[in-house]
């Protein structure tokens, strides 16, 4: 099982080991709530970091169950290909095409700096090898570092 904190930790990893010192930093978001909980939610508002190049998290309500990169198109259309309007137009659900091991609730995004949005790819191929097993739905590419 892969949190957050643990996604997050790595990436600053990322930056220490591999990144110029000198470059902007990469930037995480708050929690993006698909669905309301209590007062507090995410959805339909636009995905955080929505314009930038980055990789995203997909969690349900105690891991990550998925990492993947937006390194040609911004966040947002990468994102909004796994999510709908539920058929009430407000709530959000699961696109019919996507198959998940338990349901999402939530979406983490890091940005990488514009002018190296190359970085998405290497940023997300660096996470999975460190915690593709531990990713539920991550199929592709099961190796680890």
């Amino acid at each position: 099982m892969v949190t957050i904190d643990q996604i997050d930790s790595a990436v600053k990893d990322f930056e220490k080991t591999f990144r110029h010192p000198d470059l902007p930093p990469i930037e995480q978001s708050d929690l993006y709530l698909l669905r309301p909980l209590g007062d507090q939610f995410g959805w339909p508002s636009g995905y955080p970091f929505g314009d930038r190049y980055g990789i995203y998290a997909i969690c349900n309500d105690i891991q990550v169950l998925y990492i993947g990169k937006a390194s040609q198109q911004p966040l947002c259309y990468r994102i909004s290909s796994y999510f709908r309007y539920g058929e009430d137009k407000k709530s959000c659900v699961v696109a019919a095409q996507h198959v998940w091991s338990s349901e999402p609730s939530s979406v983490v995004t890091w940005a990488v700096p514009d002018e190296s949005f190359f970085e998405a790819s290497a940023l997300e191929e660096y996470l999975l090898a460190r915690f593709i097993d531990d990713l539920p739905d991550n199929r592709i590419g099961r190796r680890k570092i």
